[in-house]
């Protein structure tokens, strides 16, 4: 048995075979995400675009950082720096 915690369902990258079309664009979902599409992007520059619930999914949560940061709520990595970092202010 393992110590190591499984990632949340949210936070685990499928591992899909690659596109039947390797030049069409992958379109970001946050939840089919495939190795070989990491690496075409990285090694073959293919084109990447967020999907609609991804983007409405990254709003939201950016909203909800507004609001803490306007309420002078202490947000680690965004009004702090990161583990030994100073802080950013």
């Amino acid at each position: 048995m393992s110590d190591t915690p499984t990632p949340p369902a949210s936070a685990r990258v499928a591992l899909a075979p690659p596109a039947a079309d390797p030049d069409a664009e992958i379109v970001l979902t946050g939840a089919d995400l495939s190795i070989a599409d990491v690496e075409s992007v990285a090694r073959g520059g293919r084109l990447v675009s967020l999907g609609p619930e991804a983007r409405a999914r990254v709003e939201e949560a950016r909203a909800v950082v507004e609001r803490l940061v306007a309420a002078g709520e202490v947000v680690y990595g965004v009004t702090t720096g990161f583990g030994d970092w100073p802080p950013l202010t």
